[in-house]
């Protein structure tokens, strides 16, 4: 579940992660006829509003057939968001990966309204799209700092249309000006919006990305904190930063592409090392080696080896890490496939229990693309995986 959704293999349409993907032939029809449909969802939230039918329901929008939620007029969908957002967020989630959950159903539910407000008439857009932005804001009386969650969420969605820019600018300013206007009542939330943010100013370049990254990379620090909005913002830039053109070249916003995703990964990198209990050679070679872009020989022979544990009581910390680090690997794979091979084999070697299944799908899915992982490898982490559930099963846990 959480490979998929972190790899947004349910968008109705997802130009932001590389390639596009669907779950058409990925399921079979068999399959598909046991699961739930939009009707039934909306059911189930009405009759339990709790935040798991929430999440539920939003998912469930943008399902496809003659009740798709994208032919609905735009204000009755934003109506229908609004409803269940209360609902969302009533139960206080703390652990990472029902974070990410949550997060990823606010994001799909702004794509599906952006999806049905581009099947406007271009001469109401305009107007439409400041309705919805004002509507998102008013959600802010019941649902406090998420409700800006969602408008940064709405502004990743959007694409660049010219005539949206204004709007588009004014939730940025909103949202970086958060801090000095108390709009957040928690770090995370905030710094997960600031991070949203700047994965929306990659996509062109803008030099204010720099200032944020060093802003996010502040809120760090403690190991206490799991953190969760930093790394999923920083996932969130280095997909976007890779999904608008090819990296190679010497073209100077291909090169700044280029170094600011070899930044973040070396800042994933660092903090994955903190998290250890002790300070890995191979991890801070592999840091310096992704801040360069290239790998040094006997690197992948060294990740290969390497033997790690987790320091005790930074469990929810190194889950936001592994979670965040799911969004890069396509990235990973068009700077450098030897470096991307090298970080899958490092993640791999953890110890179970840490997290590492959150990412084990995209990092293999990459190196087997990559031809970096060969189908055999493939083979045996399933029946890793499968030994490890069986004596779990066993022993009670």
């Amino acid at each position: 579940v959480h490979g998929s959704f972190l790899f947004r293999g349910l968008s109705i349409r997802n130009p932001k992660v590389g390639p596009s993907m669907t779950n058409e032939g990925r399921v079979s029809k068999a399959g598909i006829s046991q699961l739930p449909d939009a009707v039934d969802v909306k059911n189930m939230f009405e009759e339990d509003p709790r935040s798991a039918s929430a999440i539920a329901f939003l998912y469930a929008m943008g399902s496809t057939g003659s009740n798709s939620s994208t032919s609905q007029p735009t204000p009755e969908l934003v109506l229908q968001i609004s409803e269940c957002f209360y609902d969302l967020l009533n139960e206080p989630l703390v652990d990472p990966a029902f974070q990410a959950v949550q997060t990823c159903s606010m994001m799909y539910s702004m794509d599906v309204v952006w999806a049905s407000m581009e099947q406007a008439e271009e001469s109401t857009k305009h107007t439409l799209f400041n309705q919805v932005v004002s509507d998102v804001e008013g959600w802010a009386s019941n649902s406090g700092e998420y409700a800006y969650v969602a408008l940064a969420a709405l502004a990743l969605a959007v694409d660049d249309d010219p005539q949206l820019w204004s709007f588009i600018t004014k939730i940025q300013n909103t949202i970086l000006g958060g801090s000095d206007n108390y709009l957040f009542a928690s770090e995370d939330a905030m710094v997960l919006c600031v991070g949203m943010v700047a994965a929306k100013l990659s996509r062109t370049a803008d030099a204010r990305v720099s200032d944020l990254i060093d802003f996010i990379q502040l809120s760090l620090s403690d190991n206490s904190k799991a953190c969760f909005g930093a790394f999923f913002g920083m996932g969130l830039m280095v997909k976007n930063l890779a999904s608008r053109s090819e990296l190679s070249g010497s073209n100077p916003s291909k090169v700044w592409r280029r170094r600011t995703i070899q930044r973040l990964l070396g800042i994933f990198m660092t903090e994955f090392d903190a998290c250890l209990s002790e300070s890995n050679s191979t991890v801070r070679e592999l840091v310096d080696c992704l801040k360069m872009g290239e790998s040094s020989d006997d690197l992948l022979c060294m990740c290969e080896e390497i033997d790690l544990s987790i320091l005790v009581g930074v469990d929810q910390k190194f889950k936001s890490i592994l979670i965040g680090l799911a969004h890069t690997f396509f990235a990973l794979s068009a700077i450098n496939v030897k470096l991307m091979k090298c970080v899958a084999c490092t993640l791999i070697k953890l110890p179970w229990g840490s997290g590492k299944g959150f990412i084990m799908h995209n990092a293999y899915k990459a190196c087997l693309d990559a031809e970096m992982f060969q189908q055999e490898d493939l083979s045996n982490a399933i029946l890793d995986c499968t030994d490890v559930l069986r004596k779990a099963i066993a022993d009670g846990s």
